[in-house]
């Protein structure tokens, strides 16, 4: 569920750069996995601070649990971005991230590659046997 009241009690003490690179990561992420893949120079020009800023104010998000942070790549938390449906992927992507976990599977590449293999398999098969009916010699009627 999304927490509004605590979202606002987080956000309030931290500094203003702080803040506004909350709301930008949290406009730039994606709402399935909850990531943003930037530097530090990206963020920094879109919010007009300078890289050191925007270097603290990372650090300060995470401290507050706000976000979570490696080299190139940010991580919303999702209990205080999104809600309804769209929470579970989110909120396992930010969970494993620093973390010696198993990663989130994409079920959308997955169900793809499965039916790649899938139809691979069939055409192999359609292959085998067009050349044994091909090898018996097709009988007119």
């Amino acid at each position: 569920m999304f927490k509004l009241a605590e979202l606002g009690r987080k956000l309030a003490p931290l500094s203003e750069a702080s803040q506004m690179l909350f709301w930008e990561l949290l406009d730039m992420a994606d709402w399935r996995t909850g990531r943003v893949l930037t530097t530090h120079e990206e963020m920094a020009a879109k919010i007009s601070k300078s890289v050191r800023t925007v270097e603290r104010a990372a650090k300060e998000l995470t401290a507050v649990g706000l976000v979570r942070h490696k080299k190139g790549m940010f991580a919303v938390n999702p209990d205080y971005a999104w809600g309804g449906r769209s929470w579970n992927m989110p909120k396992a992507t930010y969970h494993c991230m620093n973390g010696k976990t198993a990663q989130v599977i994409n079920f959308a590449d997955a169900a793809q590659a499965l039916s790649e293999e899938t139809l691979e398999k069939i055409g192999r098969e359609t292959l085998r046997e067009v050349s044994a009916r091909q090898s018996k010699g097709t009988k007119a009627c």
